[in-house]
């Protein structure tokens, strides 16, 4: 997948908070470089400039800041992004109390360019699938560097791509179906059953423990709930 021609990339801040080292700023710095560069950006042709602060610094206005904090807002989370609706801008948070959280960085990276609005949706049958480029692998690490975590391509997305790999590693077995969500272990896929006009479900990879099975009001399934109920109550009976 190439980006657009006019395609002007966001600057995007990682805010420390818990206090790293100058060293361990520049390392989360250079893994998220070096994995957007070999793996994000060829395959989903999305990119932005980064650069990390320090707990006292200011981040330059209209940046999108990953905060890492010692401790996740969302229960059962690792990490999560939403938008910042006052000032307009994606946001991610990262719990640097959990080991594995530079992998959460990068996937928290990668959803945060792919998609910043958190509503990007494919329907497939009855399902409407939330446009998730992580979750469907998620804890999945790149066997030749074990820094860089697994993503869907946009073939997963297709349900008639069942004869070339969905994600960059090859682990799912075909992409996501009207009745089935193909998944790694430990990965997970958010849908809206359409003909119901419920609320987001989940399924979930064998793996997932029921901590991470709760949603909660800042993850990315709740705003597609609270979006879904807004433009319902704007439908007006006859």
């Amino acid at each position: 997948m190439k980006a657009p021609a006019l395609y002007f990339p966001p600057m995007v801040a990682i805010e420390d908070r818990v206090g790293l080292t100058d060293a361990e700023r520049q390392a989360a710095t250079d893994l998220c470089e070096a994995w957007q560069n070999d793996r994000l950006s060829p395959t989903w042709g999305v990119f932005a400039t980064m650069m990390a602060y320090a707990p006292n610094e200011l981040i330059p206005k209209g940046a999108w800041p990953i905060s890492l904090w010692e401790h996740e807002t969302v229960a059962g989370a690792a990490g999560h992004h939403e938008v910042d609706e006052a000032a307009g801008i994606p946001i991610g948070i990262i719990d640097m109390s959990l080991q594995g959280w530079m992998q959460t960085l990068l996937h928290e990276l990668g959803e945060l360019l792919v998609d910043p609005r958190c509503t990007d949706c494919v329907l497939i049958g009855d399902r409407l699938y939330a446009r998730e480029i992580a979750d469907a692998v998620e804890e999945d690490v790149d066997p030749s560097d074990s820094r860089y975590i697994n993503l869907v391509t946009a073939d997963y997305f297709d349900p008639l791509c069942t004869d070339r790999p969905v994600d960059i590693l090859g682990n799912l077995p075909g992409p996501l179906m009207p009745d089935h969500a193909p998944l790694t272990p430990g990965g997970y896929m958010s849908f809206l059953d359409i003909t119901k006009m419920g609320d987001w479900d989940q399924v979930f990879g064998e793996k997932v423990p029921p901590e991470k099975r709760l949603l909660r009001a800042h993850t990315r399934r709740a705003r597609r709930q609270r979006l879904h109920a807004a433009r319902r109550s704007l439908i007006v009976s006859p």
